[in-house]
């Protein structure tokens, strides 16, 4: 694919089907492939939010009027992620259903559902500790995967200083 049809711009509350869906066909197979197809969507929908609420840098690229990746940069101020003010209300609906389905959900939906969290909650901790390599890793939600690649993630530099931009990791 040819960059001069991509367009890249901040992601949008409009944008959470197109980033979710990515994000359902690279990491929500256990549900998925038992043809829990409405809680794989659900789980999509609500982990990839998790991450863009906590991050004040999201992104989107947009090819032929869909999206065909996403990038969410978290910024850590003292130890601590900083939030964007467009997905919070997003994210906090979205806890209170998925709190409520993990009331009658099985190991793998509750898993589904809250695994991303606890390994944010086990980072997040890391972070705080001012670790100089708690800082910097990112990764990326490309679309192609059904064709073949793989989902790149790469280790970047610790930033010099608390609260330099720190890519988050999803």
């Amino acid at each position: 694919m040819s960059l001069d049809n991509v367009t890249l711009r901040a992601a949008t509350l409009d944008d959470l089907a197109g980033i979710a869906a990515i994000y359902n066909q690279l990491w929500c197979n256990t549900l998925r492939n038992r043809g829990d197809v409405e809680a794989a969507d659900f789980c999509a929908r609500f982990n990839i939010t998790m991450q863009l609420q906590r991050s004040p840098i999201a992104l989107v690229a947009e090819a032929e009027g869909r999206i065909i990746a996403a990038c969410c940069i978290g910024i850590f101020e003292d130890g601590k992620p900083r939030t964007n003010p467009t997905w919070v209300p997003c994210y906090d609906e979205m806890f209170a259903q998925a709190t409520e389905m993990a009331k009658t959900a099985d190991a793998k939906l509750e898993g589904s559902l809250f695994g991303d969290s606890r390994e944010k909650a086990t980072a997040d901790r890391f972070a705080a500790t001012g670790n100089e390599y708690a800082q910097g890793s990112s990764s990326s939600c490309p679309s192609g995967r059904a064709k073949g690649s793989a989902a790149r993630s790469s280790t970047l530099p610790a930033p010099s200083s608390p609260g330099q931009a720190a890519p988050s990791s999803s």
